[in-house]
Parts: C-alpha cells; sequence; structure tokens
C-alpha cells in the first residue's frame, strides 16, 4: 500500500495565502482524519494531492516518488456524489473504465465486484433519482474503487446525509478499509466521526494553515462512541478548536 508525505506546502490564490508551510504525513494503511476551522484549506490539500490543482509551493511525495500531477494510485470522493442522473448505478460505476476503453465484458465485471463491495448489488440498473443519500454516496465510492486505487481521499463523503445513515456509512467505510487495506485521508467536520474512524486525528489551524496538533487515537475497534476514552477524545479535539477560534497561539502538538 502507499504512503503520503508532505512537506512545506504553501498555496496561494493571488494574494490570498491559504496554506503556509504545511507538513504532515499519512502512513501506508493508515486511516487519518483531518479536522479544521471552515475555510483552512483542508479541500485545496486534497485537490494537490490528487493532481487537480498544481500550483503550490513545497513537496508531496508518493511512496516517495514527487507527485508531479494525477497518480492514479490515488482515488478522490468528493462532498457530492456528482453522479450522472441520465446514468445508471452501474453506468455510473463503470464509467470510468469506459473512458479507459476497457472492453465491456470486463468492465461489467469489475464494476459488479465495487457495487457489491459497497452493498448496493440488487440495485445496479436503478437510477440516482432512485436512490437514498447514503445510496448516492455508495455508488459514487464504488466509482472510485473501479479504479483500484491504494490512497483514498474523502472530502466529507457522509456530510450531506442523516445522522443515523452517517453513522452506518462509517461502519461501511471501516469494513471496507480492513478488507482492501487502503492507505485514506479523511476530511470532516465533525469531531465524532474523527474519533470513529480515525488511528490518528490532525487538527489544522486557521488560514494560513499549518498543522496544530495531532491526535494518536489508540481507542480499540469496534469503538463505542459513547464509551468514556471516545468522549475524552472528542474534549481534547474541541478544545484545541476552540483554542483556535480565540485566537490563541500554540506550537504544534502531539498527543499520545
Amino acid at each position: 500500500m502507499s504512503k503520503i508525505v508532505v512537506r512545506d506546502l504553501t498555496k496561494r490564490f493571488g494574494d490570498l495565502l491559504v496554506i503556509k508551510d504545511l507538513s504532515f504525513d499519512v502512513k501506508e494503511r493508515e486511516l487519518l482524519c483531518m479536522v479544521g476551522p471552515s475555510g483552512c484549506g483542508k479541500s485545496t490539500i486534497l485537490r494537490i494531492l490528487v493532481g487537480l490543482d498544481t500550483d503550490y509551493e513545497g513537496e508531496v511525495m508518493i511512496d516517495d516518488e514527487p507527485l508531479t500531477g494525477h497518480n492514479p494510485k490515488i482515488g478522490l470522493v468528493f462532498q457530492e456524489h456528482a453522479l450522472f442522473m441520465w446514468r445508471t448505478v452501474l453506468g455510473n460505476v463503470e464509467f470510468g473504465l469506459e473512458v479507459k476503453g476497457v472492453d465491456k465484458k470486463r468492465r461489467r465485471e469489475i464494476s459488479m465486484d465495487a457495487i457489491r463491495m459497497v452493498g448496493l448489488e440488487g440495485f445496479e440498473n436503478c437510477y440516482p433519482h432512485e436512490l437514498s443519500g447514503g445510496m448516492k454516496q455508495r455508488a459514487a465510492l464504488a466509482r472510485v474503487l473501479v479504479n483500484d486505487p491504494e490512497i483514498l481521499l474523502m472530502d466529507e463523503p457522509f456530510a450531506a446525509v442523516d445522522a443515523q445513515t452517517r453513522n452506518i456509512l462509517q461502519e461501511e467505510l471501516i469494513d471496507l478499509w480492513h478488507r482492501t487495506g487502503n492507505t485514506i485521508l479523511f476530511v470532516t467536520h465533525s469531531i465524532d466521526e474523527a474519533v470513529y474512524l480515525g488511528d490518528r486525528i490532525i487538527v489544522l489551524d486557521r488560514r494560513p494553515t499549518r498543522v496544530r496538533a495531532t491526535f494518536d487515537n489508540t481507542i480499540p475497534r469496534p469503538r463505542d462512541r459513547t464509551s468514556a476514552p471516545c468522549v475524552e477524545l472528542r474534549r481534547k479535539i474541541l478544545g484545541v478548536l476552540k483554542e483556535i477560534r480565540a485566537g490563541v497561539k500554540e506550537d504544534f502538538t502531539t498527543f499520545k
């Protein structure tokens, strides 16, 4: 599996400095969650990592090789499902393989495997308007999985669904991660989600963004969201975010 190394990343939009000297790692097979204030550059970081934005300073390494644009090892799941409304679930999932020129029989086999992996078997002939919000996100994830990525970048993929569905999708993601061994960088605004999912949680500072704190999450899986360790970890992360909102300056901190 693959790893990510980011060193001294700096990003500007014109005169606006969004990210300055940002450094962090995502280890092989790790599920790393990233949280931070709105507008601090979380989605921008993912766009850089997936190769959609190449106008930056600093170093981004994938498996010790410099990132020079799109890397086929990396897949991005957006906050919005972005499905083609005129295509069925199967049509959406196999679209990327179709563009690559994979023959019809083979792309159908690969796509159905991905559909089964995300729990949508039986819905492959449905159109997006016939699906629930959670099912649409599963279809969007399957569309990424058909490309067999080693790294999954996930940009608040469960933010638009109801709380109960969100919890179910989180459980399914953990199960999928255990089966595939993917390296995952998961961006979220939900502290509960970060604590439930993450091996580590990175807290980003206000603009210009840097890493404010890193929390090692050693709570055993499967995790009980209401357990004392989960509640305590949420409290610590919320404390850092409260300091950020209050404008308190502090050096980088790692919490074991």
